[in-house]
This record gives C-alpha cells, structure tokens and sequence, in this order.
C-alpha cells in the first residue's frame, strides 16, 4: 500500500521548505561572518567559532534533507528514521551552538577593549595600525577609542579619517567636524549587533527543524500503519482467501 498522491505532495514540500530554510541560514550566517571580519584586527576569533561551526553543520544536514526526497520517493521507513534522527542531532547541536554564542556575546567587550588599546598606543609607530584605524574611523564613522579627545594623549593631531566628510568638503578638516563616537563603543554595538541576530537565526532554524521532525514522525508513522495494513489482511474475503490458500498447502 502506497501513499495518497496528495500526501507526498505535501511532504515534498514540507522538505523543500526545510532545505530552503537550511540555504537561507547559511547564506545569512556568511553575511554576518562577512560583516564582522572587516574588524577582523579588532576582534578576538572566537566570536567566528560558533558561525563556522553552524555553517558546517547545515552544509552536511543539507545533503540529510536530499536524502528525505529519496525516502519520500522510496516510501523508506529507515531512511525516513535516518532523516528524522539527523535533524535531532542537528537541533541539539544548534541549541549549543546558541547557548556558545549567547556566551562570547557577553564576555567579548573585555577582549575588544585589550585589543584595541593596544592597537590605538602603536597607532604612530606602525603603518599597519595606521590604516587599520582609518578604515575602522571612516566606516563607522568614529573617532579613536573615546572620540576626538584619544589622539591628544599620543599625537598632536586628529587625522583626517576622524572628518565628518558629510559636513565638511575641505581637504583639512576644521573644528567641530570630527567624528564624535567612540569606535570602542562603535565596535562593542556593531558586535553584539550582530551575534544577537545569528542567534535570532539559529534559534528560529531550530524552530524550522522541530516542525519538520514532527511532519517526518507523523511521515513514518503513515509508512509503519501501511506496511502492517499490506502484511495483514484486513477485510474478511482476504482473509478467507488466505485461510484457504494454507489448506491448499
């Protein structure tokens, strides 16, 4: 006994949904990766462990849910098993991977601070540093660690990645025209910005992956009842067929 054209149907759906959903995560997770590692010398790289692990996890779960079209098209119980078992094991991996995130989102400010202050005093002596503080000043436009105010301490200047552009077309940038934020703090809401959405995403994946092993339960369920329905008779003629076939015998 087969399943109704209608419930395949649906359960082909319900997959494509999840698969989709699946690319969806991982692209969005890229983008926040990309997001964050133009600050890369900024940032300690831990905050990159639990998106790289989640992306690798959903890679691999992509060809797990390749392998439900296949189970749907077979009408394979065990594959159907495998699918459902897969899912579980990657939600409880997501659940982690949000709880590791949630973790370094609370405790990175200190990491940035240390890193940046030791950026900011090699900030004339090195080229590198230089440059990487004026992109970091023109791109969220800011100004040193505390504003304007950081650049008396070390030089006698305020360079010209500190110049709100936007209000001043000079070449040289004139009093009042200077970034006022903080790039620590610029940097500490960029951060935590956008962890807080990663976790939104693996949080609401996992939402994603709980219906689909309640569709793929309910999925094994129709299978077992089919394959009990075709392994017993269920209406009297057939069974009296059968009683009769064993007296033949």
């Amino acid at each position: 006994m087969s399943l109704p054209k209608c419930s395949k149907v649906s359960y082909f759906l319900c997959n494509i949904f999840i698969s989709f959903a699946d690319v969806a995560v991982v692209a969005l997770t890229s983008y926040i990766i990309y997001n964050l590692e133009q600050y890369k010398v900024f940032l300690p790289r831990i905050w990159l462990g639990p998106l790289a692990l989640f992306i690798v996890l959903n890679i691999i779960q992509c060809f797990a849910f390749w392998k439900g079209f296949c189970a749907i098209v077979k009408e394979n119980n065990t594959l159907i098993l495998m699918l459902c078992a897969s899912i579980i094991f990657n939600s409880i991996f997501d659940v982690f991977i949000a709880l590791w995130t949630m973790l370094i989102r609370d405790n990175i400010n200190a990491d940035i601070n240390k890193i940046m202050t030791n950026s900011f005093i090699n900030y004339t002596k090195n080229q590198y540093k230089k440059e990487e503080w004026n992109m970091i000043q023109m791109q969220l436009q800011c100004c040193g660690i505390d504003g304007p105010i950081s650049y008396s301490k070390y030089v006698d200047f305020v360079p010209i990645a500190c110049c709100n552009t936007t209000t001043n077309g000079n070449s040289i940038c004139e009093g009042g025209t200077f970034y006022k934020n903080s790039c620590l703090q610029a940097l500490h809401s960029l951060t935590k910005e956008q962890l807080f959405y990663f976790i939104l995403i693996v949080l609401l994946f996992v939402i994603i992956q709980i219906l689909g092993i309640a569709v793929f339960c309910h999925l094994k369920a129709i299978l077992s009842k089919c394959d009990k329905s075709t392994l017993s008779p269920s209406s009297p003629s057939e069974r009296k067929a059968l009683n009769k076939k064993s007296l033949d015998i």
